[in-house]
């Protein structure tokens, strides 16, 4: 079954889709093997419907989130696809597993008030204080995404032009004269994360070793700053929907904040519309 999943890695790379996309059915794969090989089913060939079922009753049972299942059977589902075709498996066995419904909810956001007390938390008197602060200011004033904030390069940023290019899409987005004065005092103290010069990896944030962010670090940098600021729910995606509702409400156009989003189609856009006018 390893190799099975190797191969299935492959495929979903040269798919195009994203790395986060990838890891995800990557992962839910893997839990799927974990479970069947506990429960002593070690050929591929020989899983089922039953085995496929007993596996979504199990994470119904831990407590999974109709969101979350949902997504594992599409992982299952694409996986099982593709063994079908590579002749790993004679026919499909997650062809009739059944998603549960999903109720949507509204993305949650914080208030400017909000925004303004989780900025002023980090301690600028310390490196890692004036880059927290940068990344919260960059990505409150801008809404980019925990994966472009993190992997966004030196040479992506144009301090003097006010604007940041992110994406697969390479977005140019206007920064805020604040994000600007943020990120340039990051820039003075940058080379003290990097120690040897020549070990610059071009990642314009950094983490405390000198070496690229990951988007997990990011995410505990926003919720430790957001639990000292007395914010109980926080997360780089919550700080992107209030970015998009405040601008609606402060004049921004639907048009300009869906091609500051990268959104491909109007549908986010437009709930984001709703929150505005309704909030």
């Amino acid at each position: 079954m390893q190799e099975s999943i190797r191969q299935f890695d492959n495929y979903i790379k040269e798919s195009g889709v994203s790395d986060n996309t990838r890891q995800a059915y990557i992962r839910d794969v893997r839990q799927l093997k974990s479970f069947l090989e506990e429960h002593g089913h070690m050929i591929l060939a020989d899983v089922g419907e039953a085995e496929l079922t007993e596996y979504i009753e199990m994470l119904h049972g831990s407590g999974k989130s109709a969101a979350t299942i949902s997504r594992s059977i599409a992982s299952v589902r694409k996986f099982f696809s593709f063994t079908c075709v590579k002749g790993y498996t004679f026919s499909d066995p997650s062809a009739d597993l059944k998603a549960p419904k999903v109720i949507r909810k509204s993305p949650s956001v914080i208030s400017d008030r909000e925004i303004r007390k989780l900025i002023s938390v980090p301690d600028i008197t310390t490196v890692k204080g004036i880059r927290d602060r940068a990344m919260l200011e960059l990505i409150t004033s801008t809404g980019i995404g925990a994966t472009e904030l993190t992997e966004l390069r030196v040479e992506d940023v144009d301090l003097a032009a006010l604007t940041v290019t992110v994406g697969s899409s390479r977005r140019s987005i206007s920064v805020s004269k604040r994000s600007a004065e943020a990120m340039k005092s990051y820039m003075k103290v940058r080379k003290k994360l990097i120690g040897d010069a020549e070990n610059d990896c071009g990642i314009f944030f950094l983490s405390c070793a000198g070496e690229k962010l990951t988007r997990q670090g990011f995410w505990k940098i926003v919720r430790t700053n957001g639990k000292k600021a007395g914010i109980s729910e926080i997360t780089p995606q919550i700080l992107r929907h209030s970015f998009a509702v405040s601008a609606l409400r402060h004049g921004k156009d639907a048009a300009s904040l869906q091609r500051i989003l990268g959104h491909s189609s109007k549908a986010g856009t437009m709930e984001y519309q709703s929150m505005a006018t309704s909030g």
